[in-house]
């Protein structure tokens, strides 16, 4: 399985728990053809760093989905680029294999919590 597949796999997996947890779930990637040097290629870019956008009435909630636990820190970095309002919950997500649950880091702002994983910037 190459690097896409898993990450498609990822979000797929993440997709379908956080709709058991009750939140509506949306890809947030933009996927565009662009001609370059005689030839077409395919761009992917993630919305505000997010793979996937949430929501469940009360909260909005942006989400990156990551297959490393070493690539944790680049996605607390990726959503601390943009200026979300307090109010907007962003997580990264990661999947240790054969977890029933993922491993969730909420970023704010600055400061991030990690539920289960000891991380650093």
């Amino acid at each position: 399985m190459n690097k896409r597949q898993k990450g498609s796999q990822q979000r797929l997996k993440t997709k379908k728990w956080l709709e058991k947890q009750g939140w509506t779930v949306e890809t947030s990637e933009v996927n565009k053809i662009a001609y370059f040097g005689g030839r077409l290629v395919a761009i992917h870019k993630d919305l505000f760093g997010s793979d996937l956008l949430c929501l469940n009435g009360k909260d909005i909630l942006f989400v990156q989905c990551k297959t490393n636990k070493s690539d944790i820190s680049s996605g607390i970095k990726e959503f601390q680029k943009y200026p979300f309002p307090k109010s907007v919950k962003r997580w990264v997500v990661l999947w240790i294999p054969r977890a029933k649950e993922p491993q969730i880091t909420e970023c704010e702002g600055k400061k991030f919590s990690t539920f289960g994983l000891d991380i650093s910037l």
